[in-house]
């Protein structure tokens, strides 16, 4: 076994092997519209890497990393290493990745997608791969993605809190309903 490398199956067909890994290029444009200030500049919509792995039984799971410089080009270089690794290799699979010094993103993204079709394939929520659920509930918060530039920061940031502290009943997510997905970019 080289360096990094992954085995496959010790010379023996390996059933429900990985066949395909697709990236895709996600945007979601922000809701309500508007320009927010970011370290790396100003935007008006939020990308998401997003990788999809398929199996020879056409089962599919999907993993996400933020889109980093050189992203796909890395999720590309290291997906040509899983076609025909065994899925169920799940720990394996990205502690080897990781030798190679790459990004730690990419291999989340692998790491998440692997735990995805596990856990599709076996009929399980993702937590029992991991030992069952700890929580019966979990305590809401918010996140900002940068600041609306229209706006004060400390405004934006008091009004996003007391709305969600003022409904304590339900919890609202704002992701994708607006989404575009590029084609496959590999």
């Amino acid at each position: 076994m080289g360096y990094g490398s992954i085995r496959r199956g010790e010379g023996r067909a390996v059933q429900g092997a990985i066949r395909r890994v697709e990236g895709f290029l996600l945007t979601s444009p922000f809701d309500p519209p508007s320009r927010r200030a970011f370290s790396a500049g100003s935007q008006d919509s939020f990308s998401h890497v997003v990788l999809r792995i398929t199996d020879a039984d056409g089962g599919v799971g999907y993993g996400e990393a933020v889109p980093f410089p050189g992203a796909m080009a890395t999720l590309a270089a290291l997906s040509t290493r899983l076609i025909g690794a065994d899925p169920f290799e799940r720990d394996r699979i990205p502690h080897r990745l990781r030798q190679t010094l790459t990004s730690g993103f990419a291999v989340a993204a692998i790491s998440i997608a692997l735990d995805d079709l596990i856990g599709r394939r076996l009929g399980v929520p993702i937590s029992a791969l991991y030992g069952g659920r700890w929580r019966d509930r979990v305590q809401p918060y918010a996140a900002s993605y940068g600041s609306d530039v229209t706006r004060s920061t400390a405004d934006a940031w008091v009004e996003e809190a007391e709305s969600v502290a003022a409904d304590t009943s339900t919890s609202s997510v704002r992701a994708c309903a607006s989404a575009t997905w590029s084609s496959p970019i590999w």
